[in-house]
């Protein structure tokens, strides 16, 4: 069967946080870094544990006999490679999807503090054939340059999420359009091109925690730490794509546990998502952080527009132990391609 992509809507019951790569070693940080949103390995994880318990599988026993569960199951697969990828998170605002803004999008920089209000946004095009005869060259084959910019200092929009309407808008005026610029959640309107604040996402909740003694139930003289929680605003849901043939092996809706204290969020699957695609074109975007070493080889021929790339690790559920730090791409990184470029799930064609 052909791979599909069956959109899941978590709704968290509590805050939730997400550790990033810093150790938690005494003496060397206080507070524990949060990585928001969480990478897709994160969202795997926690998949793939719900349909351990709605199938009542114990994961010692998955553990010792992976294969006979991943024929039962084909969603589980091995420790060491699910059975689906996944796209995304992107972000439901009021049954809106707003996806990363891609890294070649610009507004105009204000030092001011930040106000609801219509911002022109300017679009980078690789360097144009008119500046390269000149002898003009950048670092990089084919660098990404902002044309005849409508302020005097521009700032990419990186931590920004745009709304489907706003792809839209840009792909009518490629060079110049005009967005909203949201600071609340409840001002989006349905169908609205808008930008908005991952910070305006979520409430900032401090934590405070201890640590115990190996092996036994009694406080660590010495340390205590502090973590940053992220409640969600009301209206917000995070949304994430399962790709894969099939997903019968995960309930319709239910209950998943996601991230650091393995907070508890409900979850059902939506049909009939609208994500934005054009048909032709030669940039592409990632919807989810990816690996430096899975990019496709094509796209490294290029330049790409984006934020500073992820060091990050993660977990070994097979080894019990960490896995190797790898470099990843951010979400909304923008690449070049060839028009006849076939892309897997997780890239949309700007």
């Amino acid at each position: 069967m052909p791979e599909k992509i069956t959109w899941l809507a978590l709704t968290p019951v509590d805050t939730l946080t997400f550790r990033g790569a810093e150790a938690m070693v005494a003496g060397e940080s206080h507070e524990a870094a949060t990585l928001f949103p969480p990478l897709p390995s994160t969202l795997t994880g926690a998949v793939r544990t719900a349909i351990l318990r709605q199938r009542k599988i114990k994961p010692c026993d998955y553990l010792a006999n992976p294969k006979k569960y991943a024929e039962l199951y084909p969603l589980l697969g091995l420790p060491e490679k699910p059975g689906f990828s996944l796209s995304g998170p992107l972000f439901l605002l009021h049954d809106e999807v707003f996806l990363p803004a891609p890294g070649h999008w610009f507004k105009e920089k204000n030092d001011k503090p930040e106000t609801a209000a219509p911002i022109c946004i300017q679009a980078a095009k690789p360097l144009p054939d008119v500046c390269r005869d000149p002898g003009l060259r950048g670092s990089v084959r084919e660098p990404f340059w902002l044309c005849n910019p409508v302020g005097a200092e521009m700032e990419p929009l990186s931590g920004y999420w745009a709304s489907v309407a706003a792809f839209a808008q840009a792909k009518k005026n490629p060079d110049s359009f005009t967005l909203n610029l949201l600071t609340e959640t409840q001002t989006i309107t349905a169908g609205a091109a808008a930008i908005i604040h991952g910070r305006n996402l979520y409430d900032l909740e401090g934590r405070f925690g201890i640590a115990l003694e190996e092996n036994m139930r009694r406080v660590k003289e010495g340390h205590l730490f502090a973590s940053q929680h992220l409640r969600l605003k009301p209206g917000v849901q995070l949304l994430t794509g399962i790709v894969a043939s099939s997903t019968k092996d995960l309930a319709e809706s239910g209950l998943m546990q996601l991230g650091g204290e393995q907070r508890i969020c409900g979850y059902h699957k939506i049909d009939n998502l609208l994500i934005p695609n054009n048909e032709s074109g030669n940039l592409f975007m990632n919807l989810s952080p990816i690996p430096v070493t899975a990019l496709p080889k094509e796209l490294f021929k290029h330049s790409w527009a984006g934020s500073k790339l992820l060091r990050v690790g993660g977990w070994d559920m097979k080894k019990g132990f960490h896995k190797d730090m790898e470099t990843w791409y951010p979400a909304g990184t923008v690449f070049q391609g060839t028009e006849n470029l076939v892309l897997a799930n997780g890239f949309i064609r700007l």
